[in-house]
C-alpha cells in the first residue's frame, strides 16, 4: 500500500513537472512568435506614417504612440492609424529580454539600401540587417528585404 503510494506521487510529481515546463515552453514561444510579428509590424508601420524613414530608436516609437512602454521595461506595440498591413498585430507584452535581445539597426538609411535577390545590402554591396533576432538567423534577412520594400513600395522618392 505505501509502495503504491509513493509511486502514485512520484507520477504527480512528475506530471506537475512536466506541465509547468510546457507551459513556460508555450509562453516562451509564443512570445518570441508575436513578438517578431508585432516587432515587424511596428517598423513598418513607423515606416509607413514618417514618409519612408527608419525609426531612431524606441524612444521615437514611443513617441509616435506604436511602442507603448509597460511595468519592468515590458513593451506593447499598438495598431497603428495611418497603415493597415495585411497580417495583424498581436499586441502581447514584449518582455524587456526580449527587446534586449533583438539588435536594431535604428536610424538606418532605407534610402541607401537596396534589396539584391533575397538579401538587402549597402551601396558596396556589404549585406545589411536591419533587425536580428538571437535565436533565428533566417529572419533578419526576410525581415530587412520586407522593411525596405514597404519604403519603397509606399515612398519611392523617400529619403
Amino acid at each position: 500500500m505505501r509502495r503504491r503510494r509513493k509511486i502514485t506521487l512520484a507520477c504527480l510529481a512528475i506530471a506537475s513537472i512536466l506541465y509547468v515546463g510546457l507551459v513556460k515552453a508555450q509562453n516562451l514561444y509564443r512570445v518570441r512568435i508575436m513578438g517578431k510579428n508585432d516587432l515587424a509590424y511596428a517598423l513598418c508601420s513607423f515606416i509607413a506614417c514618417h514618409h519612408g524613414r527608419f525609426p531612431t530608436g524606441l524612444n521615437e516609437l514611443i513617441d509616435a504612440g506604436i511602442a507603448i512602454p509597460g511595468e519592468n521595461g515590458a513593451m506593447r506595440i499598438a495598431q497603428s492609424d495611418c497603415w493597415e498591413p495585411e497580417g495583424k498585430v498581436y499586441g502581447e507584452p514584449l518582455p524587456a529580454w526580449f527587446l534586449d535581445e533583438t539588435a536594431i539597426a535604428w536610424g538606418a538609411d532605407l534610402a541607401s539600401l537596396k534589396v539584391d535577390g533575397s538579401r538587402v545590402v549597402d551601396s558596396d554591396g556589404n549585406s545589411v540587417q536591419l533587425i536580428t533576432f538571437v535565436d533565428d538567423a533566417n529572419v533578419p534577412s526576410s525581415l530587412s528585404r520586407i522593411i525596405v520594400e514597404q519604403a519603397r513600395r509606399y515612398f519611392p522618392d523617400a529619403p
